[in-house]
């Protein structure tokens, strides 16, 4: 599997996401921009990549200008089990500041070009031009990792995400991080682009559908492990943040 989209795109922020495949992100022109990926906020500028593995919880956030930007989709299967070895670096520092960012535009262009012509060499030199693309960077790896903007909130998040089964409140954060709940509220939404409960929902509904898809255990019992006391709330949760039921969803992603 192999995607490539390139557009343009206002100030409007990107909802979360998570998905089974990677994603590079390349930031072609406009103002830094923030991201949110797994428990850190990074900030991106003009040229930089942003490497993010499978299966993270992302979001971007808003920005105040219009940018340019090419968005890449790749599988497993795509790249091969060798490439995967070698491109560890790039997805572990996540943001990826090249020394000659006209080289890294060069071998984007081209698949950008290949796919335009759609003809029976394209998939062939596609392909060769990504693989291309992902050698030069892991050969001239010079990263930089963004500090989140707030090693508290960092620690906040990491918590959650091995915690999210357990009873879980504002108030038990702000005594754990020794501030205000109202003060750690907006901290929390500038820094995630989540509010506290909502992002709480969203890692635990995360790991019910990993549940789902992966265990033959009970709805019921998924939806304790995962943090829900009630089953009926939980069913009712997951179909907004699904559009399926929890049974729907077994049996959707079982074929």
């Amino acid at each position: 599997m192999f995607e490539f989209y390139f557009s343009g795109s206002s100030s409007t922020p990107h909802d979360y996401h998570y998905h089974d495949f990677y994603e590079i992100f390349f930031l072609l022109s406009g103002e830094s921009k923030s991201f949110f990926i797994e428990d850190k906020t990074y900030v991106a500028k003009a040229n930089d990549l942003i490497f993010i593995h499978k299966d993270l919880l992302h979001k971007s956030n808003v920005v105040s200008t219009e940018y340019k930007r090419i968005i890449i989709h790749f599988s497993d299967d795509y790249v091969g089990s060798s490439i995967i070895s070698e491109m560890k670096s790039l997805f572990g520092n996540r943001i990826y500041t090249p020394e000659n960012p006209d080289a890294v535009k060069t071998h984007v262009m081209n698949i950008a070009n290949e796919k335009d012509k759609n003809d029976a060499f394209s998939l062939d030199l596609i392909k060769y031009s990504f693989l291309s693309l992902l050698a030069y960077c892991v050969r001239n790896l010079s990263s930089y990792l963004a500090s989140p903007s707030n090693p508290a909130i960092e620690r906040l998040t990491r918590h959650i995400n091995n915690n999210f089964y357990n009873k879980l409140s504002l108030q038990q954060a702000s005594e754990m991080l020794n501030m205000s709940q109202g003060h750690l509220s907006r901290l929390f939404a500038k820094n995630t682009g989540f509010s506290f409960r909502e992002y709480i929902t969203v890692i635990r509904i995360k790991n019910a559908k990993y549940q789902l898809k992966t265990t033959k255990k009970p709805i019921h019992q998924i939806a304790d492990d995962c943090g829900f006391n009630d089953s009926n709330y939980f069913s009712t949760i997951f179909k907004e943040a699904t559009g399926l039921s929890p049974l729907e969803y077994r049996r959707e992603n079982r074929k």
